[in-house]
């Protein structure tokens, strides 16, 4: 008889078998399970989150990327709080849209597919003549395809103190930043953004400076 392999989930498994595969297939699913939190208002990184480029004086290109499980109205307005936000930390206090995009990226994930064979043979014999039955069957486990949408969302901006600046509409970026940031629980209020060029704060103790 053979004797069952070690496998990693423990001794006495056998390899490729309906235990084999309902431990990996639970791993993974719980791998999804863990990973399966929409994209956080975030720098850009492994799941997503916003970036921008700069394209003039007072002209950028905001993009946030969501996950599978970010809705296109998140990243919507994910990219729109952060359109917001580097408004005032640029020292502005209006911004309009120039240019507006989105879309999805579509992805899947299949688990592995594992099949074992099992057979059962009897043979009988009389004399000089033999003769065998047998009968075998083959047992599939996993092959599940698991398919995401990925949404994006990019807007060119151009940033203005004044709304009378520019002709069109304009977004009053500190009342966009409080009501997106209250909608989504981001754990800033505006007046913690910081602002681009402005000097550090002075260290506990210390004389503040004239700065020339």
């Amino acid at each position: 008889m053979t004797r069952p392999r070690r496998t990693p989930w423990g001794a006495g498994i056998p390899l490729f078998t309906s235990e084999w595969c309902a431990t990996f297939c639970g791993a993974t699913l719980l791998c999804i399970a863990v990973a399966g939190c929409a994209t956080q208002y975030q720098p850009n990184g492994i799941t997503g989150g916003f970036d921008e480029t700069q394209l003039g004086p007072k002209v950028y290109r905001v993009t946030f990327k969501g996950n599978g499980y970010t809705s296109p109205e998140r990243a919507a307005d994910l990219a729109l709080l952060r359109c917001a936000d580097l408004t005032l930390q640029s020292g502005y206090s209006y911004f309009a849209i120039v240019d507006a995009q989105t879309w999805n990226k579509v992805s899947s994930f299949t688990t592995p597919t594992q099949s074992y064979t099992t057979g059962l043979a009897t043979a009988y014999g009389y004399g000089n003549t033999a003769t065998a039955y047998g009968q075998s069957t083959t047992t599939t486990y996993c092959g599940q395809t698991f398919t995401f949408n990925k949404p994006s969302a990019t807007n060119t901006i151009v940033m203005v103190k004044n709304q009378n600046e520019i002709a069109g509409m304009t977004y009053a970026a500190r009342f966009l930043a409080d009501s997106l940031g209250k909608k989504y629980q981001v754990n800033r209020g505006v007046s913690e953004l910081p602002t681009i060029g402005a000097a550090p704060p002075a260290a506990p103790g210390s004389m503040p400076r004239d700065i020339h």
